[in-house]
């Protein structure tokens, strides 16, 4: 069994990943802006969870137990 084919990048569908990249340049108005920046702290390394659980991890002592 072989891998399927990696698709060909003719000219004319570079010029449309171009052209829906301009599109894609983030919020333009103030309310945009201010919803924009805790996107990201729902999940992940910049969640809530995972900060205060670093934190708790950093203040205590190896051998301690909970």
């Amino acid at each position: 069994m072989s891998l399927p084919k990696s698709p060909t990048m003719t000219p004319a569908r570079i010029e449309a990943n171009r052209r829906n990249a301009q599109k894609s340049t983030g919020p333009h108005t103030a309310r945009g802006k201010a919803q924009a920046p805790p996107n990201g702290l729902g999940k992940g390394l910049g969640s809530r969870f995972y900060h205060d659980f670093m934190m708790h991890w950093m203040e205590t002592s190896p051998g301690e137990i909970d």
